[in-house]
Order: C-alpha cells, then structure tokens, then sequence
C-alpha cells in the first residue's frame, strides 16, 4: 500500500511538473499596440500620478492571466516614475485588452524635465519591466519594453 501511494505521488509530481515546463515554453509575452487615456491622476508637493491604460494584444491561442508587474516609466531617456500593479487581469484567447497603469512620481524631482520639455509637440517615452503572464495558476516573468511617441 505505501508503495502505491509513494508511485501515485511520483506520478502526480510528475505530471505537474511536465505540464508547468509545457505551460512555460508555450506561453507568449502579449503584443504592444499603444496607449490611450493619459492623464494626471494627482498631484500635490508630496507625490503624483499619472494613469493610462496601455493596450496589448493576446497572442496567445488560449486565455491568460497578467499579474505582478514592475516597471519604470522614461519620457525623453530620463527615469520618470515606478508602475507597479498587483490585481491579476485575465484575457481572452487572441483578443486586444487594456491594461490600466498607474505610475506614481515625485513632482520636485520632474519639475524641471517638464519645463525643458514645455516647447516640445511629442514626447518619447518607454516602459520597461517585468510582469507575470500565466494560465492554469503557472506564471513565468517576462520582460515588457514598449516605446512610443506621445503627442501633446
């Protein structure tokens, strides 16, 4: 009977891990597409925010789940702000989805980013970072680099 059990245990262990590095290979980091909403959440002496939601397309021929992601914010190659987010947002398979960011900054440290950048039409601005994409509750960590241009 113990011999049994020990057999279904390494047979389940098994199959759990089998299935993980199969989930892990097949996984695709979404597609960036561009962003909407940029706006200015708040702001006071002590902090601000700015939101926006970034649009990404699922690549994916199955549902996942993004969750945890860690991320810096540069307008112009100068570091602007950290994005972090902790709610889980699941997403259909092959579907474009919007997913809301929100990046808090300290307003003494951009005060003068901003007036250099005053007589600009566009902005340039990246995102990098990290974020946990998953299906089935196995996440692997995949880097995000988005850039684009920001017409003011």
């Amino acid at each position: 009977m113990k011999n049994q059990i020990k057999l279904l245990t390494i047979l389940f262990a098994s199959t759990v891990i089998l299935t993980a590095s199969n989930c892990k290979e097949s996984i695709k980091a979404p597609e960036y597409i561009g962003s909407k909403n940029l706006k200015l959440d708040a702001l006071s002496l002590t902090g601000g925010a700015i939101k926006t939601e970034l649009e990404f397309n699922n690549v994916n021929n199955f549902g996942i789940s993004v969750k945890e992601t860690d991320l810096k914010i540069y307008i112009e190659n100068e570091y602007l702000a950290d994005a972090q987010q902790t709610s889980e947002i699941r997403v259909p398979a092959n579907r474009h989805f919007m997913f809301p960011m929100v990046a808090k900054f300290n307003p003494s440290t951009i005060l003068p980013k901003v007036l250099m950048w005053g007589g600009k039409k566009t902005l340039n601005y990246r995102i990098e970072g990290t974020a946990k994409v998953g299906k089935a509750g196995v996440f692997i960590k995949v880097p995000v680099k988005v850039s684009d241009v920001y017409k003011l």
